[in-house]
């Protein structure tokens, strides 16, 4: 009973914690043409309710699974302690997971207007444009403060391609990004000799000439 009432107001938690963050993107509805607020909370009790019962689940199976698989003198562990990384690794869970990721992501735009859309179409951009910015100075060791300057140029390469010479979406959108690649490679051969705060300071004022 104390094990459910635990995984109880885990999943609470997390349906909470989701509903506020995405209270922004489901709840408010802005018309800026009649300056117009339309709150729906419809939506926010459907996302409390799904996240509630799936968060319950997938502690619930993840639990079951860790128990199954480990050994009799294990069996006293507290319920709960699992290593995500290695229970996503698994095929059983990583497949249906993947899967269902799959098909909540091509069903999203069918679910949700055009609004919806473009915000989550902007917020993917930022965490890919934050992913980068992890290998560049999380894993490559650089500080370096002038990574925007390259998204700016792939970004301003596609639109001029679309607006001026007609270039078609799918046509422009790698066009885009083999030009912000080339970019960086003008800016990196000279600069990556640089150590520091100068490199810091160089490509600072590259992001600077390109904004």
């Amino acid at each position: 009973m104390n094990y459910f009432l635990q995984e109880t107001k885990k999943s609470v938690l997390s349906a909470l914690w989701l509903m506020i963050l995405t209270f922004p993107l489901m709840v408010l509805k802005v018309n800026i043409f009649e300056s117009v607020v339309t709150l729906r909370w419809n939506n926010m009790i459907w996302i409390g309710i799904g996240t509630f019962f799936l968060s319950w689940l997938w502690r619930f199976l993840l639990d079951r699974k860790e128990n199954g698989s480990g050994n009799k003198t294990q069996e006293t562990e507290i319920p709960g302690k699992f290593s995500l990384r290695k229970s996503l690794n698994e095929k059983r869970i990583k497949i249906p997971t993947l899967a269902v990721l799959a098909v909540l992501v091509l069903a999203f735009p069918f679910m949700v207007k055009f609004y919806q859309v473009s915000i989550m179409t902007s917020a993917l951009m930022f965490v890919i444009l934050g992913l980068g910015l992890n290998i560049v100075i999380g894993y490559g060791g650089l500080l370096h403060l002038g990574y925007a300057a390259f998204y700016a140029m792939g970004a301003y390469s596609y639109g001029l391609l679309y607006l001026y010479w007609g270039v078609q979406f799918w046509v422009a959108l790698p066009l885009g990004a083999v030009s912000g690649a080339v970019f960086g490679i003008v800016i990196g051969v000279p600069v990556l000799r640089l150590r520091g705060d100068y490199l810091a300071i160089v490509t600072l004022a590259f992001g600077e000439i390109a904004r």
